[in-house]
């Protein structure tokens, strides 16, 4: 078992294409080893007509990815229900594309999956 590292939540999360979608307006990431986990990720995202800003960590994407596999949220699709239990138990075989990153961040910043 192998769950991701740090590095890799940066990579798959915020680096899989995700904050192009239009309603993403601003992503600033933060990396400094003083930092759990090793950065801070703050992002804006409009949901219901209204910006909506959080600041999410490494460990806030496995608490995500822990709950998604938990208890399926409305709206998840396969492919991201797939990348988180490779996120958390298989860390080299996750690839997450910009759709099943964008369904983790929307659940971390907005708490729910609204676009898709």
């Amino acid at each position: 078992m192998t769950t991701a590292t740090s590095q890799d939540t940066l990579d798959h999360i915020l680096g899989a294409g995700a904050l192009t979608w239009s309603w993403w307006r601003n992503c600033d990431i933060t990396q400094d080893a003083g930092l759990p986990g090793g950065w801070q990720a703050a992002i804006t995202g409009v949901l219901d007509g209204k910006r909506v800003t959080a600041t999410i960590t490494h460990g806030d994407v496995l608490k995500t990815a822990r709950q998604v596999l938990a208890a399926r949220p409305e709206h998840a699709s396969d492919a991201l229900v797939s990348e988180c239990r490779n996120l958390l138990f298989d860390a080299d075989e996750a690839d997450f594309d910009a759709v099943s990153s964008d369904e983790l961040l929307q659940l971390a910043v907005f708490g729910r999956i609204t676009y898709g």
